[in-house]
């Protein structure tokens, strides 16, 4: 995202440069500001003039913090709006004054003479509009934005000349070729071409030349590719440099790194510094083109460069990336356990919700400083602790948990199941009432019944069959024969559990 913020506007960076001649540095602007009728500005010396718009210091001006707390904040994929509200300043009124800015700065040119009064208005109008696209983090310029040149090549083909190589920009027009003698030299231009290839002649042998790559269209210029080298009348290919390199956070102690495989390369360095001009260190050496670089510092930044390696000599060196690791976020310890129900076998609690937490960790021990086992992971804000044992003590303690990072436990809470008292049989077990057909049984309430089974036996000590499952505490069997002795018993019943038999009674219907 950082990329696409940088090079789609080049008043992100740093600048709107208004000079004293028919130039405005970013072609989009200059686009804008010169219509059809291409007005010229004045070329007098006196009347030359730049005026500098960072909107990264102006941002930071208005929000009373460093420019680098914003230019960081904006590469960890932060729009500048929300930047602003995250320091109270709402982004209609971040645009307010990144406006009344640019109106200053137009103002000044205007009074100089550095534009004129329609170039001016032209520039205040397309200004305007491109601030709201940048701060809300909506431009995005898919179609004008071009990426640098990669997998650039150098080789001496000849005693006199050099032919680079590289991959193609999409939507290119154009591919500016640039050459200096030292790596740190100063870099001339010397061609302008249409393919991914070029050959500089007329060189010296024996000579050592430094070259490196834009690509260019209307509406923009690239970033320059990696600076690459090759020595005059040495045939031998220097490599290309790793393209398509990558840095990812992983969380707040990793950083994965990936780049695509350059040719004949049999492994890969890894650099790192802690800015991007800063001293880099090799910190590895890999066969395959990932890495994942560990046990670095929390809330910190690290910039990254690798080059191919293949047995000889090392390529040149890939674009520098970067990635910034989370920040450690103190997560408050739950708060306000209670316990909300207890059985003979169940313990269920609850306790507050913690903002952002993502999930609870539930621990259990069998005494308040023992040894705690994790028995659960749960994302709500309550648990039920079940199969336990009757008549026994439980301890509980709770952490939550948010990407990556965990909180300091709960407070302690306990409680103690409750003894299960076995279930009893039904008793006062009556015959209440006979007829020729029907005899009535009652009995009195078993605690903690949820059902009774009623068996019948035509003997005493004969097999008895269960007739019926009754919730109530009477019940009356019908359709029996005349003249005929019936033997009762009843159990009690309740969530899986049956009673000891009841006493048995019995009764003979009547003849009549």
């Amino acid at each position: 995202m950082f990329k696409k913020f940088v090079k789609t506007f080049i008043i992100i960076l740093v600048m709107i440069h208004l000079v004293g001649s028919n130039l405005i540095t970013s072609p989009i602007i200059a686009n804008a500001a010169l219509n059809k009728n291409s007005q010229k500005w004045g070329n007098d010396s006196n009347q030359k003039k730049q005026s500098i718009f960072n909107i990264f210091s102006e941002v930071a001006n208005i929000l009373g913090v460093n420019e680098q707390v914003i230019m960081d904040k904006v590469k960890s994929g932060m729009s500048l709006g929300a930047i602003a509200e995250s320091y109270n300043v709402s982004q209609s009124t971040l645009l307010d004054q990144l406006e009344e800015r640019i109106d200053e700065i137009l103002y000044e040119a205007l009074k100089d003479g550095t534009i004129t009064q329609t170039q001016a208005n032209n520039l205040r109008s397309y200004l305007r509009s491109m601030l709201k696209l940048l701060v809300e983090n909506k431009y995005t310029s898919s179609s004008n934005a071009l990426s640098a040149p990669e997998s650039v090549t150098a080789i001496s083909k000849s005693k006199s000349s050099i032919t680079l190589t590289w991959s193609s920009v999409p939507k290119v027009t154009y591919y500016y070729i640039y050459r200096a003698t030292s790596v740190n030299g100063s870099y001339r231009k010397i061609a302008t071409v249409k393919t991914g290839n070029y050959t500089d002649k007329k060189l010296r042998k024996g000579s050592t030349y430094y070259y490196k790559v834009r690509a260019a269209n209307r509406y923009e210029i690239s970033p320059y590719s990696y600076t690459i080298k090759a020595t005059v009348g040495n045939k031998y290919s220097n490599l290309s440099a790793p393209g398509g390199f990558e840095a990812k956070t992983i969380n707040d102690s990793q950083i994965s790194l990936r780049w695509n495989s350059v040719k004949n390369a049999s492994s890969y360095y890894i650099y790192r510094a802690t800015s991007v001009s800063g001293n880099y260190n090799k910190i590895a050496a890999v066969n395959g083109t990932t890495y994942t670089d560990k046990s670095l510092n929390q809330n910190t930044t690290y910039y990254y460069k690798v080059q191919a390696y293949d047995g000889k000599i090392t390529g040149s060196y890939s674009l520098v990336v970067q990635a910034t690791t989370y920040e450690i976020k103190n997560i408050p310890a739950p708060v306000n356990l209670q316990i909300t129900n207890i059985s003979d076998d169940e313990i269920t609690f609850k306790w507050n919700k913690v903002n952002n937490a993502d999930y609870y960790f539930i621990y259990r021990s069998s005494s308040k400083t023992g040894s705690y086992s994790k028995i659960a992971t749960v994302d709500d804000t309550d648990y039920m602790d079940e199969k336990l044992s009757q008549n026994t003590t439980y301890y509980y303690k709770v952490k939550a948990y948010d990407e990556g990072k965990t909180s300091d436990y709960s407070a302690v809470i306990s409680a103690t199941t409750k003894n299960e008292t076995p279930l009893v049989p039904p008793v006062n077990l009556k015959i209440t009432e006979i007829s020729d057909d029907k005899i009535t049984l009652k009995w009195d309430k078993a605690d903690n019944a949820e059902y009774y089974f009623v068996y019948r036996s035509s003997t005493n000590d004969g097999m008895f069959s269960k007739i019926a499952t009754v919730t109530d505490t009477v019940y009356t069997d019908d359709n029996l024969w005349r003249g005929t002795t019936y033997y009762y018993k009843l159990k009690s019943y309740d969530d899986g559990e049956t009673s000891e038999y009841s006493g048995i009674v019995y009764a003979t219907t009547e003849v009549q």
